[in-house]
């Protein structure tokens, strides 16, 4: 735990800045650059971490960054998983009053937080909770999801790595099942995505480079899926391929149903569609079905991890120590794209708040209703 010390003056005698950062909700494969691109640009300030996101905010678990903490953070910034400790913890309405004691005890003055929409929801709250209590506190956000659900961004750092290893599994793995053809006739693989495709539709990244024809079928949140359609698409797939490779987000509902595997927090976990409908197909068409979840692969396997992902994710930790030393607040770091041939990344700011009151980002209609227009606007994330 810090204790409450004096404000150190830097050269010219004026009070430095006392800045605590940390990281919250699911990590990624690239989280840590953001954490090294926002130390190494942070000049005149006294930083301290904070273990374990809002939980150790709440809990008063912050520590101070000093040169050893400093030096590992740094040589560690392509180590999948969150260096300084994340995981979910919902924030109360009480607990906000006691992360405003914790700073004020503390004598924090900024907090910077990497995250995704719970991350921007809490930020904002926090800021309001400061101002009631007439706390001058500075907030800003540092994007990360892998879903690619956070609004008023045009894409998140963590989620191109995260396609590229979904659309390199799905190369892959039909090919696995194609060589498998007279034992295996179905194979159902579940992403992750609570209300968005972004992950699922991924899949179709590099296989139709190679095969235009296909025994691949995606099935995404925003479109409506039952058991019948489910059934009539494999089907089809099964007389004209031999076998059947379908990947599944696992926010897709089965009719109405949402797929709960269990709940956290008041948080419901979503997880098993795969499971149901390998259950469905092998019982209606009695051939060999086998569900598979790609799991935390997804946001932590490094040899998928792509350069303008880790560049972006540095970039984005960067802009956020150049507009908090400019006494900017409530914003969140967004990327958004040149407008020109090629990719360039930009980043601005937007609201906190407009971040939170957009929600869950879902895949517009003109991604769902052409999907080869949403794999043209992937690729030049993926770097391969």
């Amino acid at each position: 735990m810090a204790s409450k010390q004096s404000y150190i003056l830097d050269e010219e005698g004026e009070e430095m800045k006392r800045v605590v950062i940390g990281q919250a909700g699911g990590p990624t494969a690239v989280i840590n650059n953001s954490l090294a691109g926002f130390l190494e640009n942070i000049a005149d300030a006294e930083c301290y971490a904070i273990d374990c996101g809002f939980e150790g905010l709440v809990k008063n678990r912050i520590r101070f960054i000093d040169s050893r903490l400093n030096q590992h953070i740094l040589q560690n910034r392509h180590t999948p998983g969150a260096i300084l400790g994340s995981g979910r913890y919902h924030v109360s309405e009480e607990d906000f009053k006691k992360i405003i004691t914790n700073l004020k005890d503390t004598g924090i003055d900024s907090v910077v937080m990497a995250g995704g929409n719970g991350t921007m929801w809490a930020l904002s709250r926090l800021s309001e909770h400061a101002r009631a209590a007439g706390y001058d506190l500075q907030v800003l956000g540092i994007p990360k999801t892998v879903d690619n659900d956070l609004g008023m961004t045009d894409h998140s750092p963590g989620f191109p790595s995260a396609a590229k290893y979904v659309g390199f599994s799905t190369r892959d793995m039909i090919s696995d099942l194609e060589s498998m053809r007279n034992f295996e006739k179905i194979r159902i693989v579940e992403t992750m995505g609570r209300y968005g495709g972004w992950l699922a539709a991924a899949a179709r990244l590099f296989h139709p480079i190679t095969r235009k024809d296909s025994p691949l079928l995606v099935y995404i949140p925003e479109k409506h899926l039952t058991r019948e359609m489910f059934l009539e698409d494999i089907d089809k797939t099964l007389k004209k391929h031999g076998v059947a490779f379908v990947v599944v987000s696992e926010g897709v509902k089965l009719g109405d149903q949402e797929v709960v595997k269990t709940s956290s927090n008041g948080r419901n976990i979503l997880g098993g569609i795969a499971t149901i409908l390998a259950k469905e197909a092998e019982n209606h068409f009695q051939v060999m079905a086998r569900d598979e979840c790609l799991g935390m692969n997804q946001r932590s396997f490094s040899l998928s991890v792509s350069s303008v992902d880790r560049e972006e994710s540095y970039q984005s930790g960067k802009e956020a120590a150049i507009r908090l030393l400019k006494d900017e607040s409530d914003k969140m770091i967004c990327i958004g794209r040149e407008e020109n041939n090629t990719y360039k990344a930009r980043y601005l700011g937007v609201s906190l708040k407009e971040v939170a009151e957009a929600g869950e980002r879902r895949m517009p209609e003109e991604f769902t209703r052409d999907p080869e227009a949403y794999i043209e606007w992937l690729k030049p994330l993926i770097s391969y």
